[in-house]
């Protein structure tokens, strides 16, 4: 269980969204320029949440609708807080409450197909993992088949309003589906070890497709996980490397799917940073694509709505003064910098996600770290 935390805490949560662009686009060449694009990202204001908090992962309905999810009041890594939601308006975000669906612990993922239809899964300090559903009014806890040792990662909702929850549940892990009457676990992961495998993102096609990934054991390492639900599962071979994980992925066709992730290998000093990890599926092999970004993470990725990548966040080690972004200009992968802020000095972004009109938000924290002094963090393409 110590590689399954390890990984977790490493990577963050995973990006998983409302629904993936429209597929149908043609295999993208997986390429890169060393070309650093101007800023259009702009920070916007977070506040209410109580010292030691976090946004994970962002879902947004339109321009003047989003959620984000997180934790709050965590002193440290080994001591939790409470669960965090928050919404956005058009201008900023704000805290919602949280009062009747409360436990000790956070929430990690957050999926929507209406503004009465919201749902979130999180971690508790002890017992099962947790999902939460707002309807239109407030948050509740939602029950469903679990043991005590069952574990959730992410949420997604697919164009049908079904929804899709991966997690560890007897032993595998698995998808939990959500078809509107019922809850129900589907089949394990077929994989070595499905004991240790931890599916960290999920993500639904317009098709209906289910892809999830996260990271694998293989021959006492672990490699990055990407799979496919469509009734049964496919596993894609492992990508990534030695010593990594997959913190989100694009499916944009079966023989098209951006992964993103990080690796951080074998050796070197203690505190080495890992590597962000950028690899394509063609449907044949995963080729890995050149990225301008030192040593770090890409912890997010999202489809411009038109069957085409979008944005990628990520961290970088040797600039942290600024969020760092991927950028798809059609052909190639750009880096983008975020704003300069001397008051947010070295922020972290977890995810993002696109906004259905144009635009998009990414969320994350104050700092790279936990801690009373990390607060949420939020920037966006939005017009201010």
């Amino acid at each position: 269980m110590e590689r399954r935390r390890f990984v977790a805490t490493a990577l963050g949560a995973a990006s998983a969204g409302l629904v993936a662009g429209a597929a149908s686009a043609a295999p993208a060449q997986a390429r890169t320029q060393g070309v650093r694009a101007r800023a259009e990202w702009r920070p916007v204001p977070a506040p209410g949440a109580d010292p030691g908090a976090q946004l994970l992962q962002t879902v947004a309905l339109d321009a003047s609708l989003a959620w984000a999810v997180g934790e709050e009041s965590r002193g440290s890594a080994d001591e939790r807080g409470r669960p965090l939601a928050m919404r956005w308006n058009g201008a900023r975000w704000t805290r919602s409450e949280l009062s009747d669906a409360a436990f000790t612990g956070g929430l990690r993922s957050v999926a929507a197909t209406s503004p009465g239809d919201v749902w979130a899964v999180g971690s508790a300090e002890s017992g099962p993992g947790r999902i939460l559903r707002f309807n239109g009014t407030r948050w509740r806890a939602v029950d469903y088949p679990h043991t005590p040792d069952t574990r959730l990662w992410a949420v997604a909702a697919g164009p049908d309003r079904q929804v899709w929850v991966t997690g560890l549940h007897e032993g595998a892990a698995r998808l939990l589906n959500w078809n509107g009457v019922r809850w129900r676990w589907l089949d394990p992961l077929p994989v070595d070890r499905p004991e240790y495998a931890d599916l960290t993102s999920v993500t639904v096609r317009e098709q209906g497709d289910v892809w999830v990934s996260g990271s694998q054991t293989v021959e006492a390492a672990w490699v990055g996980l990407v799979a496919r639900w469509d009734g049964r599962w496919a596993v894609l071979p492992g990508t990534g490397g030695i010593r990594s994980g997959i913190s989100g992925v694009l499916p944009l066709a079966k023989n098209d799917v951006w992964a993103v992730g990080a690796a951080f290998g074998v050796g070197g000093p203690p505190g080495k940073p890992p590597g962000a990890v950028l690899v394509h599926w063609d449907g044949t092999e995963w080729t890995s694509a050149p990225k301008d970004i030192g040593p770090g993470a890409l912890t997010g990725i999202a489809g411009d709505g038109q069957g085409r990548p979008g944005w990628i966040c990520g961290w970088e080690f040797w600039d942290q003064s600024r969020t760092a972004y991927l950028r798809w200009d059609g052909g190639a992968w750009k880096l983008v910098r975020g704003p300069a802020d001397e008051a947010v000095p070295n922020p972290y972004l977890s995810g993002v996600t696109r906004v259905p009109g144009g635009g998009y938000l990414s969320v994350g924290r104050t700092h790279h770290g936990t801690g009373p002094s990390v607060a949420p963090y939020s920037e966006t393409t939005l017009p201010g």
